[in-house]
C-alpha cells in the first residue's frame, strides 16, 4: 500500500523499468519503499548515490549501528529490520534487539564507543540541534577521527531523509521482511506493521 499511484512496469518508461529492474535484482523483490520513487526515478539514483557515498567511507559495522539507531529513532520498521539483520552479522540477535528497546546502553556486546556512536546517531534523527559539542568529543575521545564523525552524523541526517520521504508517502514495510526470522522480525517492529500482502508491482 503506497499513498500514491504506482506506474505499472507496462506503462512504465525506460527510466522507471530501469529503477524497478535495479530494486528486483538487488531484492529479490520490488520493495514498497522503491515504488514511490516510480515518479521521480532520477530522485532515487541521486539517493543511491548519496548513499553509497556515505556507506563507503564508514566502517560497516559503525555504518550500521548509526543507521540502526537513526532508524529505531525515526520508528522506521522497514529500516530497522533491513538493518538489524545486517547489524547481526556482527552482534548477537540480542544486542540488536536491545537498540530496539531503548536499552543499548546495557547491552553485554557493544562498547563505550559503539554506545557513543548510536546515542549521537538517535540525537541527529531527532533533533539535530540538540547536538553539543560534548556529543562529539565523547566519540573523538573513543578514537574515531573527524571524518568519521562526520560520516557517522550523515548516516542518520541520510537516515532520515530516505524514511520521512517514503513513509510519508505511505510505504509499508514489505512482507517479504518476515524472512529476516524470529525474534528479530517482531522485536524490530518499531513503527508501521508489516505490510501483510505479497506481490512485486501492487499497490
Amino acid at each position: 500500500m503506497t499513498f500514491i499511484n504506482i506506474i505499472d512496469p507496462a506503462e512504465a518508461n525506460a527510466d522507471v523499468l530501469a529503477m524497478y529492474d535495479t530494486e528486483l535484482k538487488g531484492n529479490g523483490f520490488l520493495p514498497s519503499y522503491a515504488k514511490v520513487f516510480c515518479h521521480r526515478p532520477k530522485t532515487m539514483d541521486l539517493w543511491a548515490d548519496l548513499h553509497r557515498g556515505i556507506r563507503e567511507q564508514l566502517d560497516r559495522r559503525l555504518y550500521e549501528l548509526a543507521t540502526v539507531a537513526a532508524a529505531v529513532e525515526l520508528k522506521s520498521t522497514a529500516c530497522s529490520l533491513a538493518h538489524g539483520a545486517k547489524l547481526a552479522r556482527f552482534y548477537s540477535a540480542d544486542d540488536v534487539l536491545a537498540i530496539a528497546s531503548g536499552e543499548e546502553a546495557s547491552a553485554p556486546g557493544f562498547s563505550e564507543q559503539d554506545v557513543a556512536v548510536m546515542a549521537l546517531a538517535r540525537k541527529v534523527a531527532r533533533d539535530a540541534g540538540s547536538v553539543e559539542a560534548d556529543d562529539i568529543q565523547r566519540l573523538k575521545a573513543s578514537g574515531l577521527t573527524d571524518g568519521e564523525v562526520f560520516d557517522i552524523v550523515a548516516t542518520a541526517a541520510g537516515r532520515a531523509f530516505f524514511t520521512k520521504l517514503v513513509e510519508g508517502l505511505g510505504a509499508l514495510p514489505d512482507a517479504e521482511m518476515a524472512a529476516v526470522g524470529l525474534p528479530l522480525c517482531e522485536g524490530m517492529v518499531v513503527g508501521k506493521p508489516i505490510d501483510g500482502t505479497y506481490g512485486s508491482y501492487q499497490n
